[in-house]
């Protein structure tokens, strides 16, 4: 994956949506991007492309009959530190609310057969050792479900670090 370098999500966001391209096309899935902030995070840019995939195809997957995927990125105080937040929203069939909390269990799936439950489980391993953040909220509510994915990742060098929630 590479050394850590100063990298903009919002680029990196770009680069994983183009490989999911022409499978969001065939589904009728619609990107909307508000990218409001353009600091660099210091990560392994190997890494941060592994997250934003899975998360991404994660949203892929919740919408087999179309929606619209939301991506972007603001700049953020948190514990008195300046972060760049990443929120991924899309209009999917929502995870039960009793099962959010489970996601970032390893080998832990909504998807039956066709996931392996790491994926996020790895997401939040590579953000916390990035000195960040990563929660999953959701609703299935009809009219309304869909899954959002906030990402928290401290802007500077190594050794930055957000504190546990």
């Amino acid at each position: 994956t590479g050394q850590a370098q100063e990298v903009l999500p919002q680029e990196v966001l770009r680069e994983v949506l183009s490989v999911y391209q022409s499978k969001m096309h065939g589904r009728h899935i619609q990107v909307a991007c508000a990218f409001g902030c353009d600091r660099a995070v210091w990560v392994r840019r190997g890494e941060l492309i592994q997250v934003f995939s899975n998360v991404i195809a994660n949203s892929i997957d919740a919408m087999p009959r179309g929606g619209m995927l939301h991506l972007g990125t603001e700049e953020q105080i948190v514990a008195g530190m300046e972060c760049v937040q990443v929120v991924i929203r899309d209009q999917g069939i929502g995870i039960d609310e009793d099962l959010v909390e489970r996601v970032f269990e390893p080998f832990f799936s909504t998807k039956g057969d066709l996931g392996n439950g790491i994926g996020l489980w790895v997401a939040k391993q590579l953000i916390e050792g990035h000195g960040g953040r990563i929660a999953v909220t959701s609703t299935t509510e009809a009219g309304r479900s869909g899954t959002t994915v906030t990402i928290l990742l401290p802007v500077g060098g190594s050794g930055a670090r957000l504190g546990a929630a």
